[in-house]
């Protein structure tokens, strides 16, 4: 990361097939590359499109710094409501922010005040209240210094949880959970800006969200009306030869029977 400018990448495997996903922003356009075995896709987006803004993506960066793309100082800043609240654990302090009526940020301190936890919590038409939607628990933290020596504490470790809700006794709903270990991190440092640049083959089929507005090279492929015209085609035929097969055979058997009488 370099001011605005990013390069994200990620790696999974899915089904024994390796898989992968970059994404670079060079402050404007975001290009995405996805490479599923041999098969490749791209993207071509803006920020809105892309939601690179509106959505709390994980990466670094946003542990402790940010907060769907804002500063988190911006975001105290202009909490609507601010107020200091009982710890999840003892020695700890919780800020609860206000965004609006139906979003609230709490952030936890422990005793050396760094952040160990934030929650999410929303009020959206199908709650009843206001309950928790996530939760990102820090840990590990690490004494890291940059190119000029200056040290910063950071976290290695990070639980994202996300809850689908409670139950009727109020336990919540634990339905997916990310573990995000940091195994190397460098600060303030210098960054090429060729590594911004992310170049989508011409050949490889790509979804132009900015100026086409659908897909570039996108395989010609058989729509369900064409299937269901080929499904019915073979039906008719299908029945049509049983039945003369039918007819067929009972012409067959009439001519058996009088020849015998």
């Amino acid at each position: 990361r370099s001011g605005a400018k990013e390069r994200y990448e990620q790696e999974w495997r899915l089904a024994d097939k390796p898989s992968k996903q970059i994404q670079v922003i060079d402050g404007t356009t975001v290009r995405t590359l996805i490479v599923r075995g041999d098969d490749l896709e791209g993207h071509l987006d803006s920020v809105e499109t892309a939601h690179w803004h509106s959505s709390n993506r994980r990466h670094p960066w946003s542990l402790v710094f940010e907060y769907y793309g804002k500063p988190l100082s911006q975001v105290i800043r202009d909490g609507a409501l601010r107020e200091a609240i009982p710890g999840r654990e003892r020695d700890r302090r919780r800020l609860g922010i206000n965004q609006d009526a139906h979003h609230r940020l709490e952030l936890e301190f422990d005793e050396q005040g760094r952040l160990v936890e934030k929650a999410l919590l929303r009020h959206l038409p199908r709650d009843r209240e206001m309950r928790l939607y996530e939760r990102h628990e820090l840990d590990d933290y690490r004494m890291c210094k940059d190119h000029t020596g200056r040290v910063i504490y950071f976290p290695h470790k990070a639980t994202f949880t996300h809850y689908a809700g409670p139950l009727s006794n109020g336990t919540l709903i634990d339905y997916v959970t990310y573990v995000m270990e940091i195994t190397r991190l460098e600060w303030n440092i210098a960054i090429e800006d060729e590594v911004f640049v992310l170049q989508i083959p011409q050949d490889v089929r790509q979804y132009d969200a900015v100026h086409t507005k659908g897909w570039i090279n996108r395989p010609v492929e058989v729509g369900p009306t064409t299937k269901t015209r080929i499904s019915m085609f073979l039906t008719v035929n299908l029945l049509l030869f049983v039945s003369l097969a039918m007819l067929a055979g009972f012409l067959y058997y009439r001519s058996r029977r009088r020849r015998t009488v």
